[in-house]
């Protein structure tokens, strides 16, 4: 069964800098202070969603387009996010989260995750005069990974998002703007309608995507997210199995008059990571390093008055290594969709109206390997580093997943249990709001003042 719970953040005393510290620990989530922000303050709240489900496979290493996945449907989360609206409340980003994997067996293979969902929603604010709904629309992903070179010297990977944006267009073009996007498992479940109860069960071709493993599959695979659209590779070279994603794309619907219509552009962007060295799959010591010019990107596109809504990993992958054995490098590149938005009336307005920052998160993670069996927990905690950016009245965008991993020392009492950092990309954005001037003095009288009688 799914579970789900709410915590309502309250604003920390620090305040966060203004361009946030990198690096930022789970454990150590507080960000320095800053000069004060003049412009509106978010209060965030967070709901969470605990979804297992379960994939079997056939012979390992043998290709099997019948493996079977189960879990349940959106519904256990779509209506306790929808009546956040009735209590005030707007969504940011819904974002999906690896919790735990559990893998057994040898010649077939099951595997157990309890994924995380969460709702991050913000309250509205009193200058905002326009009332919104949830929308919910159901999309798919479709997907294909093709293998060069003996052992996985090389893959590509495509993914096709054509029915997303039309979506998008179809859903905005009749006045709701876009939220959020993502991936929230396969085929079967988001097939189903949003008020089927109970758990899911259907056949999925998987491919190469976010699959997740030890040695290469980890950095590679875990740092990507160990997410509801996990895929594996199990085929040697070619094109391996088709794989279709179900993606949930959430929008919101004007339910008072006086809304505006929005635009939007979608703006293609790679991020780029390497990994060295990386021998044999001993990974200690193994570090990401991580390239993507989103600076760039959003200053050519905010600095023109659009706002940035969302940032997606359409799936579409590159990864290459030097060696199948003696692995000293790792090349990856994944694709990614940055997608603005803007008012229809001030199309040609290019005043810029939004700042955008960024904030690495690393969650902690540990591997147990035993007979037969792995366990992978991941622990994310991020609520307190939203919070206080909110503090700072910066607006969540999305929380991408990276490629990157970095491995903690291994000693012989933890070699069987591995401690690791999974790096993961927060992005805001908040008001350009000016400091406001002090207030000009007020005229003194060239008379001199009256004098003061005293009481008779």
């Amino acid at each position: 069964m799914g579970s789900g719970g709410s915590k309502k953040q309250k604003p920390p005393t620090a305040t966060p800098k203004q361009q946030p510290a990198k690096n930022v620990q789970a454990a150590q989530p507080m960000l320095p202070p800053q000069p004060p922000y003049f412009g509106p303050l978010c209060e965030y709240r967070f709901e969470n969603f605990q979804i297992p489900y379960e994939v079997k496979t056939g012979v390992v290493f043998m290709p099997n387009l019948d493996m079977q996945i189960s879990t349940l449907d959106a519904s256990v989360y779509i209506p306790t996010i929808a009546s956040l609206y009735d209590l005030g409340y707007r969504l940011m980003s819904f974002a999906v989260f690896p919790g735990s994997m559990t893998t057994s067996g040898f010649l077939t293979v099951s595997a157990k995750t309890l994924m995380k969902c969460q709702a991050i929603c913000r309250k509205a604010r009193p200058d905002e005069s326009i009332r919104y709904r949830m929308r919910v629309e159901k999309s798919i992903l479709p997907m294909q990974m093709f293998t060069y070179g003996m052992f996985r010297i090389g893959s590509d990977g495509k993914g096709n998002a054509d029915h997303i944006f039309k979506t998008i267009f179809d859903v905005t073009s009749a006045g709701a703007r876009l939220v959020s996007i993502e991936i929230t498992g396969g085929n079967a479940q988001n097939a189903r309608p949003v008020g089927a109860p109970g758990p899911v069960t259907g056949t999925m071709n998987m491919g190469m995507g976010r699959g997740m493993g030890m040695g290469m599959g980890m950095g590679m695979g875990m740092g990507a997210g160990m997410g509801m659209g996990t895929a594996m590779n199990i085929s040697v070279f070619g094109f391996s199995a088709g794989m279709i994603l179900g993606v949930d794309i959430f929008f919101e619907e004007p339910v008072s008059p006086g809304a505006q219509r929005y635009v939007y552009q979608c703006v293609p962007l790679n991020l780029h990571a390497t990994c060295n060295p990386m021998t044999l799959g001993v990974m200690q010591g193994m570090k990401w390093h991580l390239q993507m010019d989103w600076q760039g990107l959003v200053a050519q596109y905010c600095g023109t008055g659009w706002r940035l809504v969302e940032i997606f990993l359409d799936q579409s992958s590159n990864t290459s290594v030097n060696s199948p054995i003696f692995t000293t490098k790792v090349d990856v590149n994944l694709g990614a969709m940055f997608i603005f938005e803007k008012e229809e009336s001030k199309i040609n307005d290019n005043t810029p109206i939004y700042e955008i920052t960024m904030v690495e998160y690393r969650a902690p993670g540990k591997i147990t390997a035993g007979i037969g069996t792995t366990s992978t927990n991941i622990n994310v905690e991020w609520d307190a580093v939203v919070a206080s950016m909110g503090n700072a009245g910066w607006e969540l965008v999305r929380i991408m997943n990276t490629p990157g991993l970095e491995m903690r020392k291994t000693t012989l009492n933890n070699m069987m249990a591995p401690e690791f950092d999974v790096i993961m990309w927060m992005f805001f954005q908040r008001e350009i709001v000016r400091e406001p001037q002090d207030k000009a003095p007020v005229p003194q009288s060239e008379e001199p003042p009256a004098p003061v009688l005293a009481p008779k």
